[in-house]
């Protein structure tokens, strides 16, 4: 059988694997995924020098995330993906990507030897790239399937895209949160909760540049996902983000253990609802460490890797992982009592 390009009215989509060697793939692969072993997102390089256009790579990236796990894929969170090796080599997406007049061309490597290839137009490429997700999850997950399409909002969403643009300036290290709050009463105005997931982990993730009346600007983190809550009361990710607010105020820590107790029930695959859930519970105790274990299981390299310690939310947990690891040995490596 030829490697031959699969024509679209749109593109091609090329499938480079054989049959036989596609249900290899699913008879080796298959029962891991299906034991819960996650799918990586690798962030996807921007071919512009100038990384101009670098909002619409993390626009095409959360796109394909959320389609994917809405259809039941197990995925790393997009935090935690970007803390693994270079030369991890797991399940994988990974993709390129240039914007030129108008036009995309978009080259994405995954599972199996499915790869989507092609120069579209943005109406065009959302159509592509949906399409190329549900291959993906059928191909890797033998029960995928979306009860309904997931809600993301269009390119043609100023707000949307203006938070991406603030996101892509925080990799610069440039954010700011007075830029932030002069977004707040749109997103609110929006009633979106993916909005204000949005803007509530962008807000966290500048809060150590909030010199002044920072529980004022907490409690406005606050607000913004209890909001959102109300309209998606089993949001996992916005319950983790809400855990983290409450641990950055100094709140009660049984407030932070309630909350990241339901992100971690709504969204197992969050790592940031495990971390928050053993430090509330106390790194010593024995949910404390069933809870660091159930972690490491997931991401082992944000305990092993000193790099990973300072990159996860930009080192907003870095005291806390490195506690978590300190105490992670222990569980593992018992000292033995002297006679």
């Amino acid at each position: 059988m030829k490697n031959t390009p699969v024509q679209t009215p749109l593109g091609s989509i090329v499938v480079k694997a054989t049959y036989g060697a596609l249900l290899g793939f699913f008879l080796l692969f298959a029962p891991f995924l299906m034991a819960g072993e996650s799918l990586l997102l690798r962030p996807w390089v921007n071919l512009r020098p100038s990384q101009a256009h670098a909002w619409l790579g993390l626009y095409l990236e959360e796109r394909l995330y959320t389609r994917m796990r809405a259809g039941g894929l197990s995925l790393y969170s997009l935090d935690g993906g970007r803390v693994l090796p270079v030369d991890w080599e797991g399940l994988q997406i990974q993709g390129q990507y240039l914007a030129v007049a108008g036009q995309v061309f978009l080259h994405l490597k995954g599972p199996g030897g499915l790869q989507l290839k092609g120069r579209w137009n943005q109406t065009q490429l959302m159509n592509e790239l949906d399409q190329w997700a549900d291959q993906v999850g059928a191909l890797v997950k033998a029960d995928y399937r979306l009860e309904k399409k997931p809600f993301f909002p269009d390119l043609s969403d100023p707000l949307y895209v203006s938070l991406l643009r603030f996101q892509s300036k925080h990799a610069a290290k440039a954010l700011r949160p007075v830029e932030l709050l002069a977004l707040y009463p749109l997103v609110q105005e929006s009633r979106e909760p993916v909005m204000a997931e949005k803007l509530a982990r962008l807000m966290l993730l500048a809060s150590p540049q909030r010199k002044q009346e920072t529980k004022r600007y907490f409690r406005q983190i606050e607000s913004l996902l209890q909001e959102a809550l109300q309209q998606e009361p089993q949001q996992g990710n916005l319950y983790a983000l809400l855990a983290l607010t409450y641990h950055l105020m100094k709140a009660y820590p049984s407030w932070v253990e309630k909350t990241a107790g339901e992100a971690t029930h709504y969204a197992p695959d969050n790592e940031l609802g495990w971390i928050l859930l053993a430090w509330a519970k106390g790194f010593s105790t024995g949910g404390g460490r069933e809870a660091l274990l159930r972690l490491e299981k997931q991401n082992p390299w944000l305990f092993s890797e000193a790099k990973a310690k300072k990159e996860y939310f930009q080192g907003l947990l870095l005291s806390e992982l490195q506690q978590a690891a300190l105490r992670l040995e222990e569980v593992k490596n018992p000292k033995l009592p002297i006679l």
